[in-house]
Order: structure tokens, then C-alpha cells, then sequence
């Protein structure tokens, strides 16, 4: 769906690594393949080109994608880099949130973002308590719900749409 949202046909344009399992990059990558420096590389190539680079991580801060390097780790050096914060509406999220956007404060990063995610009807249940534990902290963030079937506007997120005001 993302190579087609972009006119594009080769996955390795949009994704550096591919694993067969659904599991954390570090237990996936079973012959060692991603190396921290040549995703790096391969983020930043793309970060030179004009317009947006959106960078999606996997799976939350703390996850490993080698032994000694975390999304938390890619985020940082990347920096400076503006973060947006994911958080699926489901049992957990507010805990996942609050560790996260710590976590982000942490390294000095917050959040530019934060898109309450409920892709089912369970998740909706969710929401009033995420925005409730998001008003217990200090967040700047400008926080948006995406609901099932929903796609994201755009200029929500201070992006322009190619062709306005060209």
C-alpha cells in the first residue's frame, strides 16, 4: 500500500530490512544482517531529498533491532528529527504512552504528535481514558485520533499537500 501511495514498485526504495517473522528486528534478523550504521546511512540518504521523510520505527522505543542498538538509539541519531508518537488503543496503552513519552523527554525529544490509534471498536473504549492520562502530564503534543477506516488528513500534521498552494 505504501509503494502504491507513491508510485512505486521496489519494496528496498521504502524499506532497507525485511524479516519472514513478526518478531522484534533483533530475534528476526537470524543471520545478522542489519547493521545500525548502514540503516543510518540508507535514512539519511533519503533525509537529503526535498519534501518529507517519514521514518516509521517497530514496535516502541525500547525495542531492540541489534543487541546494543534500540529505536530509541535510530531516533537519537538521527536527531534533529521531529517524533510522532503511535499509540494503539487497546488494554496497556496508557502505560505504553507514559513510558514513551518519558522516555522521549528523556532524550529531549518530546513528541510533536501523539495519533491515538483505534482500529476496531475495542480500541474506541480506549479513548477517553488515553486523552484523560494525557492531561495528567506535560505534553505539548498535538494529539489526533484515527479511528478504522479513517486516513490521516494531512495538514492536521502541518504538512502541505503536493499541488496546494503551488
Amino acid at each position: 500500500a505504501l509503494l502504491r501511495a507513491q508510485g512505486m514498485h521496489d519494496p528496498t526504495a521504502i524499506n532497507r530490512y525485511r524479516f519472514a517473522e513478526a518478531r522484534a528486528p533483533a530475534l528476526a534478523d537470524r543471520a545478522g544482517e542489519l547493521q545500525p550504521e548502514h540503516l543510518l546511512n540508507w535514512c539519511r540518504l533519503r533525509m537529503d531529498h526535498p519534501g518529507i521523510t517519514l521514518i516509521e520505527g517497530v514496535g516502541g522505543l525500547m525495542v531492540p533491532l541489534t543487541r546494543d542498538f534500540l529505536v530509541a538509539d535510530w531516533i537519537r541519531a538521527l536527531a534533529p528529527n521531529e517524533v510522532w508518537l503511535v499509540v494503539r488503543a487497546r488494554l496497556g496503552a496508557i502505560n505504553h504512552m507514559l513510558l514513551s513519552i518519558a522516555q522521549l523527554a528523556q532524550m529531549q525529544m518530546p513528541p510533536r504528535h501523539i495519533i491515538l490509534n483505534a482500529p476496531d471498536d475495542e480500541g474506541r473504549g480506549y479513548l477517553a481514558d488515553l486523552h484523560r492520562a494525557l492531561k495528567m502530564v506535560a505534553c505539548n503534543a498535538k494529539v489526533h485520533t484515527l479511528l478504522a477506516g479513517e486516513m490521516p488528513v494531512p495538514q492536521d500534521f502541518g504538512l502541505r499537500v503536493r499541488g496546494e498552494n503551488d
